[in-house]
């Protein structure tokens, strides 16, 4: 395993076009239904990325190996480690889900209780609340239930997923302020097309029983991986970047990212091939944004404002707190390293504080910048463009960025470095 990249530019203009990866997102709920339907349909191209394919892997054993008792190791892949809660939940056998360190400091327990009301078998291994994981797959029932929808939308989608299987379908009340919001529809809009009758009222999500048919569904390119490259493109002085593949009409929450690099200068022009981004103004000097429901973009935006030299107020991260890192504090204590001022008002905001825009063609660091990832897929890609300020900058653990797009560094590298 690589310990360490150095990146080095000298460039202050970016051109060039770039293959991004198929949305992991759409690829982990595919490939749930396409199991849950029990048929062999095609799918198309599924993310390479890690948790994509460790689903996919998972998946193979339960439809070809599948025995009275498995054991899975999740490691640390969130996304997958709660679809197969739920899945598992309805499945006749014996099931332990394993997972890292990390994870298990990553709480589960909402989704857990939800499924013991409709009368799941689930026991926590070692800490209440937290995987690791025993599962008693049973016939679950049909009921109204209530949950706090604060935390992860990924709890909502799982028990979406399963709920055609139950014998009245389910009816999910959601409590407090969505957690992004976006993937609960995309949820919606992927079991729509697969047959599956769902109601979706303001805080109610009716889902009627039934079965999973073949779908026709069009794999798209990954939005949230292009926001790199729009922040690239917004600290650059010139720009001219192809993101190839991404369409007008997504269905990932995501491709708001056009309209929110607008405020940093960016315009986007959809062309035949993908989308292409051009830096075409100065970024306005104040911005205030709420990142509840685009929090796989908040990283790239607010590092770009901090190189930007943008007076920033932001809200809705606080689900950053518990991703593979606490984003939260990642940013600040990386942002620290380059002078720039990330803090938290103990108010629900967090602001980013600069008293003027940084020439970033003319700084002359006085040493290599290191940044920790934590392991954290995203920290990586974030702080990767800041080498355009820099010129010279570490990136520890760079292997991370498997977990969503294995290829970032041969990407980012033939336009940057």
């Amino acid at each position: 395993m690589i310990s360490s990249i150095r990146l080095f530019s000298s460039k202050n203009e970016i051109e060039g076009s770039i293959n991004l990866p198929e949305s992991k997102s759409i690829s982990n709920r595919v490939l749930i239904i396409k199991y849950l339907s029990g048929s062999d349909f095609e799918i198309g191209s599924i993310s390479k990325a890690a948790d994509s394919q460790l689903l996919s892997e998972i998946i193979y054993q339960l439809k070809f190996f599948k025995t009275d008792k498995m054991i899975f190791n999740l490691k640390n892949a969130g996304t997958p480690l709660r679809f197969l809660t739920a899945i598992l939940a309805t499945i006749s056998g014996e099931f332990v889900i394993n997972c890292d360190q990390r994870m298990k400091s990553r709480p589960i327990g909402d989704l857990v209780e939800s499924l013991r009301y409709l009368g799941a078998d689930i026991q926590y291994l070692e800490n209440e609340m937290f995987p690791p994981l025993r599962i008693n797959g049973k016939n679950l029932h049909s009921k109204s239930i209530e949950i706090d929808a604060t935390n992860s939308s990924q709890y909502i989608s799982a028990l979406m997923l399963i709920a055609p299987l139950l014998p009245s379908g389910l009816e999910i009340n959601m409590l407090g302020n969505i957690a992004s919001k976006p993937y609960i529809s995309l949820t919606i809009s992927l079991m729509q097309q697969s047959g599956i009758s769902i109601k979706l009222q303001e805080n109610r999500i009716i889902v009627e029983k039934g079965n999973y048919s073949m779908p026709t569904i069009d794999m798209e390119f990954d939005w949230s991986s292009a926001a790199f490259f729009y922040e690239l493109a917004a600290i650059s002085n010139k720009a001219s970047i192809l993101l190839k593949g991404l369409k007008t009409n997504s269905l990932q929450g995501d491709a708001i990212i056009p309209t929110l690099f607008e405020k940093l200068g960016i315009i986007t022009v959809f062309e035949k091939d993908g989308v292409r981004i051009s830096k075409a103004s100065e970024a306005k000097k104040n911005i205030h944004f709420d990142f509840s429901s685009f929090p796989d973009i908040a990283l790239p935006f607010i590092v770009s404002c901090a190189a930007l030299g943008v007076i920033g107020t932001f809200t809705g991260l606080e689900s950053l707190k518990i991703k593979e890192c606490n984003r939260v504090e990642a940013l600040s204590t990386e942002l620290s390293k380059f002078d720039y001022d990330f803090r938290d008002t103990g108010l629900g905001e967090w602001v980013l504080l600069n008293s003027c825009a940084v020439d970033i063609h003319n700084i002359k660091p006085k040493k290599i910048i290191s940044i920790e990832t934590y392991g954290d897929h995203r920290v990586a890609m974030a702080f990767a463009p800041l080498v355009l300020i820099s010129k010279e900058l570490k990136i520890k653990n760079p292997e991370v960025v498997a977990k969503s797009f294995p290829n970032f560094w041969n990407e980012f590298g033939k336009i940057v470095c």
